[in-house]
C-alpha cells in the first residue's frame, strides 16, 4: 500500500471515528452505526486480503527470480540439475507444495510430487550419474514458480476489484475526495467538539506508522536471512562440483588400473577332467571308439561330450556323441553333433566327458510304482543288469537313481530317494539312460 491510499485510508478513519462519536452520543443519521461498522469491516478484510495475495505473490516472485538466478550459469547440456544439487532440488519443491498447495496448478502437482533419488558407488560416496529415480528439475520447478505467480498476480487484481467496489459504497455511504456522503451530511446537524475524536485519531495514526515501521525491520531481517540461504545454496554447489571432479579422477585411476590389468593378459585357467579317450575316428561313418566299456560301466544309450585340448591345455568342445554299443573294454558311439568339422574335426586322442557317468561304479536303481509303458519292472531290471547295473529292492546311501512310475508318491523308495538326495528319473527318462528307443 502507498503513502497516497494510507493517507485516504486515514481520512477514512478519521471520518468514520467522528461520525461514530456523533451517532454514539444520541444523533439519529440516515444510516446505523451497525450498518456503517459493517461496510468498514468489510473494507478492511478486503485491504487485508489484498496485503496477503500482495505479500503471498511477492514471496513467489522473489523465489522465481532467486532460482532463475542460481540456474543462469548453467548452459544447454550441462549439469544444472545435478550441481544444484539433488537434495536441494527435494527441498524446494517440497517447500513449494506446502507453502503454495491450494495455488499448484492440478497439472503440475505430479511433477512436484517426485523426488530425486540417486544411488552410491562402491565406496559409498554419492554418484549423481547413478539416478535411480528423476524428481522434478530446477526449470520444472521455475516453470510452477511461473504459473503460481501468474494466479496470484490474477487473484489480488480480483480482490482490488472488489476492494475497489467496497469502497466506491463506502464513498456513497461517508463520503471521499473532501465530499461527505449520507452519513456526513446527517452528521453535520449534529456535530459538536471533536477535538476528542481528533486526538484519538492522531495516536492511531502514530500507533499505525510504529507497526509500519516494526514490519519493515521485520522485512529486512527476512531479506538478510534469503541472502544468507542464497549464499549457503551457492557454497553448497561449489562443494558438490568439487566433489564431481574427484570422483570423476578417480573414476579414471581405476579405469588405468583396469586397463594394465587386461594388458597383462592374466587368465585364470579351470580344472576339468575327461571319462575317456578317442582310440579311432570314422567320419565317412559318424562313428567312433572310446577305451570304456562294461568294466568300466558305461551304458548304451549315455551321451558324451567330445573335447580336445590346444597346446596351452585349453579345453575345446569339438562335439557329441552317443553310445550305440558296448564290449569288455571299448564302446561305439554315434557321433551326434561336429561343431566345426573343417578346423576342429574330431580325432584319435580327443576326451570325452559326461556328467552321468563314472567310470568303474555300478549304477544302483531302485523302483518306485509300477510301469506302465514300454517294460514291467522285472523287465527293465533284466534291461538294467545286462547293461552292467543293479537293482535294488531298498534304497541306501549308494543308490544312483531312483526310477518312479505310477503310484510312486507314497512308495516308501521315493520317500527315503527324497530324504537321502538320491537323483529321481522317470520310467521314459530310464529308457533314455539306457539307450532304448
Amino acid at each position: 500500500m502507498n503513502g497516497s491510499e494510507s493517507s485516504k485510508i486515514g481520512d477514512i478513519v478519521l471520518i468514520i471515528v467522528g461520525g461514530l462519536s456523533i451517532l454514539g452520543g444520541g444523533a439519529t443519521a440516515y444510516m446505523s452505526y451497525s450498518e456503517t461498522e459493517e461496510l468498514t469491516t468489510q473494507n478492511v478484510a478486503q485491504e487485508d486480503k489484498i496485503a496477503s495475495s500482495a505479500k503471498i505473490l511477492r514471496e513467489a516472485s522473489e523465489k522465481t527470480q532467486r532460482i532463475s538466478t542460481l540456474i543462469g550459469w548453467v548452459g544447454e547440456g550441462g549439469y544444472g540439475d545435478e550441481l544444484l544439487s539433488t537434495r536441494a532440488l527435494n527441498q524446494q519443491a517440497e517447500y513449494i507444495t506446502k507453502k503454495y498447495a491450494s495455488w499448484v496448478p492440478a497439472d503440475k502437482a505430479a511433477t512436484l510430487q517426485k523426488r530425486w533419488k540417486v544411488g552410491v558407488d562402491d565406496k559409498g560416496v554419492i554418484d549423481y550419474d547413478q539416478v535411480l529415480e528423476p524428481g522434478p528439475t530446477a526449470k520444472d520447478i521455475i516453470a510452477v514458480l511461473k504459473e503460481i505467480t501468474k494466479k496470484l498476480k490474477e487473484d489480488a487484481d480480483s480482490k482490488r476489484s472488489s476492494r475497489d467496489g467496497a469502497r466506491q459504497k463506502e464513498a456513497e455511504v461517508i463520503g471521499a475526495d473532501g465530499k461527505g456522503g449520507k452519513l456526513a451530511e446527517d452528521a453535520t446537524k449534529w456535530t459538536g467538539d471533536n477535538e476528542k475524536v481528533v486526538q484519538d485519531i492522531k495516536s492511531t495514526s502514530e500507533r499505525i506508522v510504529s507497526n509500519q515501521a516494526d514490519k519493515m525491520r521485520q522485512i529486512a531481517t527476512l531479506e538478510s536471512n534469503i541472502a544468507d540461504a542464497a549464499d549457503q545454496m551457492t557454497a553448497t554447489r561449489l562443494e558438490n562440483e568439487a566433489k564431481i571432479i574427484e570422483l570423476r579422477k578417480k573414476a579414471n585411476e581405476l579405469k588405468d588400473r583396469v586397463a594394465k590389468l587386461e594388458a597383462k593378459g592374466e587368465e585364470v585357467e579351470k580344472t576339468w577332467e575327461w571319462d575317456g579317450t578317442v582310440l579311432s575316428v570314422d567320419l565317412d561313418m559318424f562313428t567312433l571308439y572310446a577305451d570304456i566299456g562294461k568294466k568300466s560301466g558305461v551304458f548304451k544309450g549315455t551321451n558324451f561330450e567330445i573335447f580336445g585340448v590346444d597346446k596351452g591345455g585349453k579345453r575345446m568342445k569339438k562335439g557329441t556323441g552317443e553310445v550305440v554299443e558296448v564290449l569288455d573294454d571299448m564302446c561305439k558311439l554315434a557321433i551326434l553333433q561336429m561343431l566345426d568339422p573343417r578346423v576342429m574335426p574330431i580325432g584319435h586322442g580327443d576326451r570325452l566327458y559326461s556328467d552321468l557317468f563314472d567310470a568303474g561304479k555300478t549304477k544302483l536303481f531302485v523302483f518306485a510304482g509300477y510301469f506302465t509303458d514300454k517294460y514291467g519292472t522285472n523287465d527293465a531290471a533284466k534291461l538294467i543288469e545286462e547293461r552292467g547295473g543293479r537293482v535294488q529292492d531298498q534304497v541306501s546311501f549308494g543308490t544312483s537313481y531312483c526310477v518312479i512310475g505310477e503310484g510312486f508318491q507314497k512308495h516308501p523308495n521315493y520317500l527315503r530317494a527324497k530324504e537321502l538326495g538320491v537323483v529321481i528319473i522317470r520310467e521314459k527318462e530310464l529308457y533314455d539312460l539306457l539307450g532304448i528307443r
